[in-house]
């Protein structure tokens, strides 16, 4: 109980902004991770990176 009360004060005067679409953050989080995915030169012969 003491919990929902403090997040009621917490929350009492807040406006909440939903917003809808794909993230920058996230956007550039992937980009990076594709950039820096290592080739997996161990494809052809089954194995995987070292």
């Amino acid at each position: 109980r003491l919990t929902g009360a403090l997040l009621d004060r917490l929350t009492h005067h807040v406006h909440i902004l939903e917003m809808n679409g794909e993230s920058y953050r996230l956007a550039t989080s992937k980009k990076r991770q594709q950039r820096n995915a290592k080739p997996n030169v161990n494809a052809e012969k089954g194995g995987a990176n070292p």
